[in-house]
């Protein structure tokens, strides 16, 4: 069973998740929407109301059909909601950071939700983070609890 996954992260991140996408695709994971394929590298703030609405329901709707939640910290307002989303819809989430500050809101503030029981955490190097992910999708496919992950 492959899984499927939707991959969050503020917009300005838009090639760093293009690439870790790619990777994780070439391992076998299915993306189930690719944000950063509209608008100018997935910010849609020029297009019209109509376009921005189909992007926000494809996007919601992306977060629903995902298996897991990858999200690259830090994230933007689209990334906290799509958090939202998951943990709406029961759905593990994945968070990466290379750093614990990434982790925190600028004043320094943890995110209360990045604690929430499916969530892990997991703070590394950029060049760790497929490979932890990918280990971390093998236990989630075997039910193992989520928590800390580094």
């Amino acid at each position: 069973m492959s899984l499927k996954y939707y991959l969050a992260t503020k917009v300005e991140n838009w090639n760093f998740a293009n690439e870790v996408a790619d990777m994780l695709t070439g391992a076998g994971w299915v993306q189930v929407y690719r944000w950063t394929s509209h608008g100018n590298n997935g910010n849609v703030e020029h297009l019209g109301d109509k376009v921005k609405k189909e992007v926000a329901e494809t996007e919601t709707n992306g977060v629903k059909d995902a298996d897991v939640l990858l999200v690259l910290a830090p994230g933007g307002r689209g990334t906290h909601v799509e958090i939202g989303i998951a943990l709406g819809n029961n759905k593990p989430i994945f968070i990466w950071a290379e750093k614990e500050k990434d982790l925190k809101s600028a004043d320094g503030q943890i995110t209360t939700f990045y604690y929430h029981s499916l969530v892990t955490r997991c703070v590394c190097k950029k060049e760790d983070l497929i490979k932890n992910a990918l280990a971390w999708g093998k236990r989630f496919k075997k039910n193992v609890p989520t928590g800390l992950w580094a």
